[in-house]
């Protein structure tokens, strides 16, 4: 789900990187083996809390169905 492409921008190299939607919850493991949720907010990334998580994962549509 993850395209990686560069580009020269008035001489400069630019890095661009597209992510695409996913069908599932995605995790990050951090080093105590935890898995982490995160969400993009406006231009930022936030980590859920557990509570959170369950609910943004109970109120999208992963699999298209809705």
């Amino acid at each position: 789900n993850v395209l990686v492409s560069f580009e020269d921008v008035d001489g400069h190299d630019i890095c661009c990187v597209e992510i695409k939607l996913s069908r599932q919850p995605v995790y990050v493991r951090n080093k105590q083996s935890m898995d982490d949720f995160y969400v993009r907010f406006n231009n930022g990334t936030r980590l859920l809390t557990v509570r959170d998580a369950v609910s943004y994962i109970a109120d999208h549509d992963w699999d298209g169905s809705r």
